[in-house]
């Protein structure tokens, strides 16, 4: 989907009176077209520098084209609370793959041109090279859009088509430039400027079909179920008979490959994807998010906080056992530190925490002292948590995503719409990216007997284990008889592929509070948020109700021994109690 990002900034001591003309009728003849989903617009029409530049990096990978109008210099663009450096601007307009044109609609631009024209992107950039009259450069954008979006023009011919109409309303010939690149003084002849590297680039045209005929289907979820049968189709036999099947020309209907991802994936990733993919039905009570707008939106995040809190659990529960068993493990620099932050995050906090660094230096103490990954595809993919991959962009999209959410009333539904296009194609990349996910399952202990008769020379464990797979009818409860026994009240990862006596715990940092409870229900299972030092608490979220009251843990009887495995932690970590230690 490419994105047209209008970026409008006046300014109270000095107003340009006809700014907000120019805003409302470019926005108004763009429309037609970003209805048809040629394109998508983001329109800000009070900008200011941290507005710019969280949507530059927001949208990266879908502008195409980036328009400024408002007071400007040679080097700085005047935004509503200060003025932005042209070559901070710049930098992050680099870093937009698909950026084709820049336009700087305002005062004596023309000194910006060289650094744009030195973009790796290569877009064509439209400026001035002198002051111009407000209504002036307003009759140069309208004429500009109208040609470039109702006449299908080239560049080009808009430039042409703007430069007449502003030509026009100053009532003389105004000297002008089209040119291949630009050197120092070029621009002091002319006041309007045409420049680019290529004389092809200049040929440049708006989309002139709907998104769909070029790039993901925008129906919600067929782009995020098709993408993950292919991700999960080399780690789950089920996945992959469907791609098998549908290579040679059969079908299966969407209600298959939605079972077949759901039953798939790790039961809390499954969970939030459910509530995605399923349609809301008008005789049921439940809540599903298969509509674009705010609500799916924020879902989309959920499922997002769900995939990368289990990550950063997994890893660092693989940590504490390596800790425990090797004293010596040395830890990296601010690991302790960013532990620290992360228990300390209270709930407000939590909403908008970013789990990468965690995750990225817990990556670099295992690998620092060659411990085995307990999921062994981590060590093939470890580097995908650094920055500037796609799958750290990804998560930069979804992290932006949710402070665009916070407070829930600051969000337009048409921008909510716009955001859950690209944060399905978003999610699809995270999950793909963790595609090995699915060869793993979780597993909540509920309880173990010992077997130990007369004849029998060695004691075998009877374990009672929840299996947390998605069956759309409950979860399954089992028994099962080994010869040694696992962690009692525990929330275990296994690999599918091997033996059950090789799992890794999660616990406390996820749990099941049903297994503390005899008589409870099968399985109610719980995140880790954070520890409140003062109430000497630990908070934990409900993982399938997130915004749900949390679960305090302070002393209750049944619940103690999770406060001393996490001192247990502290004391591997920290060398000392938690309460102590943060």
């Amino acid at each position: 989907m490419d994105i047209l990002f209008l970026a409008f900034a006046n300014s109270q001591e000095a107003p340009l009176p006809t700014l907000r003309e120019e805003d409302d009728k470019v926005y108004g003849l763009l429309s037609r077209r970003a209805l048809q989903r040629h394109f998508a617009i983001h329109r800000d029409s009070n900008t200011s520098v941290s507005k710019i530049a969280e949507y530059l990096v927001l949208f990266r990978d879908y502008i195409t084209v980036f328009h400024f109008s408002g007071h400007a210099g040679r080097d700085v663009l005047a935004l509503e609370d200060k003025k932005a450096g042209a070559a901070g601007i710049a930098e992050l307009l680099e870093l937009c793959p698909r950026l084709r044109l820049v336009v700087l609609n305002g005062c004596s631009t023309g000194g910006q041109v060289k650094k744009l024209l030195s973009l790796k992107n290569h877009p064509v950039v439209v400026a001035t090279s002198a002051p111009v009259g407000d209504r002036t450069a307003t009759q140069f954008a309208i004429s500009f859009y109208q040609s470039l979006n109702e006449q299908y023009s080239t560049v080009a011919e808009a430039f042409q088509a703007g430069l007449g109409a502003a030509q026009v309303e100053a009532g003389e010939k105004l000297p002008a430039m089209r040119g291949v690149g630009i050197e120092q003084g070029d621009t002091k002849a002319s006041l309007w400027g045409l420049f680019y590297k290529e004389p092809s680039e200049a040929e440049w045209k708006l989309p002139d079909l709907p998104a769909e005929a070029y790039g993901p289907a925008q129906e919600p979820n067929a782009y995020l179920i098709s993408q993950l049968i292919e991700k999960l189709a080399p780690h789950n036999e089920e996945a992959r008979k469907i791609e098998e099947d549908e290579s040679l020309g059969a079908e299966h209907s969407i209600l298959d490959k939605r079972e077949a991802i759901l039953r798939s994936l790790p039961h809390p990733i499954s969970e939030q994807l459910r509530k995605l993919l399923v349609p809301e039905s008008e005789t049921s009570k439940a809540v599903f998010y298969d509509k674009p707008g705010p609500a799916r939106l924020r879902q989309m995040a959920v499922a997002y906080d769900t995939i990368i809190e289990l990550l950063a659990f997994i890893l660092l529960a693989q940590l504490w056992d390596a800790l425990a068993e090797d004293k010596k493990i040395r830890l990296p620099a601010g690991l302790q530190q960013t532990i620290r932050a992360f228990f300390l995050s209270g709930s407000h906090e939590k909403a908008a925490y970013n789990y990468l660094p965690l995750i990225r230096q817990a990556v670099i103490a295992l690998e620092e002292n060659k411990i085995p990954f307990f999921i062994p595809e981590l060590e093939d993919t470890s580097a995908i948590f650094k920055e500037q991959t796609d799958f750290c962009s990804a998560c930069l999209f979804m992290e932006k995503a949710k402070e665009k959410l916070a407070p829930p009333s600051a969000l337009a539904d048409s921008e909510a719409i716009q955001l859950c296009r690209i944060a399905e194609e978003k999610l699809a990349a995270i999950l793909g990216c963790l595609g090995f996910i699915a060869r793993y399952t979780l597993a909540s202990v509920k309880d173990i007997d010992v077997i130990k008769y007369r004849h029998s020379k060695a004691p075998r464990f009877k374990h009672k284990l929840v299996r947390l797979i998605q069956r759309f009818v409950g979860l399954a409860e089992e028994q099962q008889v080994l010869e040694k026994y696992m962690d009692n009240a525990s929330v275990l990862l296994f690999n599918n592929g091997q033996a059950r006596q090789n799992y890794l715990n999660l616990s406390p940092f996820l749990i099941d509070e049903n297994a503390f409870d005899e008589k409870a229900a099968i399985a109610k299972l719980y995140y880790f948020d954070h520890y409140e030092k003062g109430e000497d608490a630990y908070c934990y979220k409900h993982v399938y109700k997130p915004n749900d009251r949390q679960l305090l843990i302070r002393q209750q009887p049944n619940l103690k021994v999770i406060k001393t495995q996490f001192d247990a932690f502290a004391r591997l970590i920290f060398q000392q109690p938690m309460k102590e230690a943060v």
